[in-house]
């Protein structure tokens, strides 16, 4: 699968428990598409991590068990944005999300985050091109708007270490009363 260039799901993958690590390092991807029925799906973790020519991600998908997004598109080093859609409110951590990703400008989360979310941790780590990121109960129009319930994170910690060197504006605007770092 070295030469493995675009991938596409799309359907019903209702049985599917994990796409944890499924296209991890495959470094001539430059798409990704994945829309239909994940339902049981807990985790996306490394899903795209270190996949460095991916240039076009979109994600369209039913994840209603959804729990996991650690290190989804860490070392997409050329992906400019992100599309991802769904069910987002069982979602427990995004630390390391999008680490790495030195040309992402824009990433729509569309989906709301639940109470069930504790670690941002290094979420934008490294994000060089990125300059503007929202982060309350409504979203707005930033570069990446996060809209949610935020009471239960615990830890932003580091969340735009390590050279976010275009970022100009950082919004925190809802409950953040459980954060301790």
């Amino acid at each position: 699968c070295a030469a493995l260039e675009n991938v596409t799901l799309d359907g019903t993958f209702s049985s599917l428990t994990l796409l944890a690590s499924l296209l991890k390092d495959k470094k001539n991807l430059e798409t990704a598409t994945i829309k239909g029925d994940f339902s049981k799906v807990t985790s996306l973790q490394d899903l795209f991590n270190g996949c460095s020519s991916l240039t076009s991600a979109t994600i369209d998908a039913d994840f209603t068990s959804l729990t996991n997004l650690q290190s989804t598109f860490y070392g997409c080093t050329a992906l400019p944005s992100v599309a991802l859609k769904g069910e987002l409110s069982n979602v427990t951590t995004t630390e390391n999300m999008f680490r790495n990703c030195k040309a992402l400008t824009e990433a729509t989360l569309d989906g709301e985050f639940g109470v069930a979310l504790t670690n941002m941790k290094y979420m934008f780590g490294a994000c060089e091109s990125l300059e503007s990121v929202s982060i309350s109960k409504d979203g707005d129009d930033s570069d990446v708007s996060l809209k949610g319930d935020f009471s239960k994170v615990t830890t932003l910690q580091d969340m735009f270490n390590g050279g976010c060197t275009s970022l100009k504006k950082v919004s925190l605007k809802d409950d953040f009363s459980s954060l301790t770092n």
